[in-house]
């Protein structure tokens, strides 16, 4: 049984449209991204499978449930955690409350034991717990979100354009994280990501999403140059 399908899938915002006819699945640990022109249905995908927009029709199974007819509470709950292009994180809330919101359901020995595992993937994270996380750096909100999910004890990870905006070395910083996680855990990860070098170093499988249809690519046929897929 795959982690997670999605069974000729329309996917949009009220009665518009924008993925039809989608049928894609992976399996338990890998690591999938989604590369396409901006607006052509990337974060759409992701905020489907987290049930955050309109499922026209089709079936998205997760773990052998219909999760298309949930709410986006539920959908959580079984270890689906999306991370949006920005934000993900409470502003005006220190590090360590942002953490602490994330696993707010956990036991306090456990809660532990996440967080010494959250410090191993973000190091810095132990020296900032104090810190309002608006006073981050970009790179440093873009990790502090992701560990928020972490702390959840999440299955999947969707993880919505984690390079966008961000300096070339911060972007190096949320790759080695990404990459640590994907060493140390066995969450699987669905990657919406138009920074094609993270692409090729992370994904076990890519496909581009063009006019809302789907097709996979080969990962050491991906050119460098992204303006070949814009167009």
């Amino acid at each position: 049984m795959h982690l997670l399908e999605l069974l000729d899938v329309a996917i949009g915002y009220g009665v518009i449209k924008i993925i039809d006819n989608l049928d894609l699945y992976m399996d338990e640990g890998e690591v999938i991204a989604i590369i396409g022109p901006n607006g052509h249905g990337k974060s759409t995908l992701l905020k489907g499978i987290a049930r955050l927009n309109t499922i026209h029709h089709g079936k998205i199974i997760f773990k052998g449930i219909d999760i298309s007819v949930m709410d986006p509470h539920e959908v959580a709950k079984l270890g689906i955690k999306y991370i949006p292009e920005a934000g993900g994180y409470f502003p005006f809330m220190s590090v360590m409350e942002n953490l602490k919101i994330g696993g707010y359901y956990l036991r306090s020995h456990i809660f532990k034991t996440k967080l010494k595992e959250i410090e191993e993937i973000f190091p810095w994270i132990k020296y900032r717990y104090k810190q309002m996380a608006n006073t981050l750096s970009g790179g440093e909100r873009k990790m502090l979100s992701i560990a928020r999910a972490l702390i959840s004890e999440p299955k999947l990870l969707l993880l919505d354009e984690p390079s966008l905006g961000l300096a070339p070395i911060a972007k190096q910083e949320v790759k080695k994280a990404i990459r640590s996680i994907i060493s140390s855990t066995k969450i699987s990860i669905i990657l919406a990501e138009s920074e094609l070098a993270m692409v090729k170093d992370l994904a076990d499988r890519v496909f581009l999403l063009k006019n809302g249809k789907i097709k996979e690519i080969e990962v050491d046929k991906i050119s460098s140059n992204l303006e070949e897929y814009l167009v």
